[in-house]
């Protein structure tokens, strides 16, 4: 999208394993919503299973979110020491 929003909501459908809710357009955005919403044994499913998704997706993953994390100041430090001594 062209807003933060769109594009934070669009990093969190992937990162949870629904690519196919991410909509191009308005348009397709209503088309969705309304396909899903006739749907209610998928909307039933939805509610019962979609709390467990998230847990288990890497935005529940705090450990190894903290590991990445870890790493990726390890690299800037290193870099930056590297740097000073130029």
């Amino acid at each position: 999208g062209d807003r933060h929003a769109g594009r934070v909501g669009v990093s969190l459908l992937n990162q949870i394993g629904h690519p196919q809710w991410i909509a191009e357009d308005e348009r397709d955005y209503l088309r969705k919503a309304t396909e899903l919403g006739q749907d209610l044994q998928a909307l039933n499913r939805l509610r019962r299973g979609l709390r467990d998704e998230l847990v288990r997706s890497p935005l529940g993953d705090a450990e190894g979110f903290a590991k990445k994390f870890e790493r990726a100041l390890l690299g800037i430090a290193e870099k930056a020491e590297n740097l000073s001594k130029q």
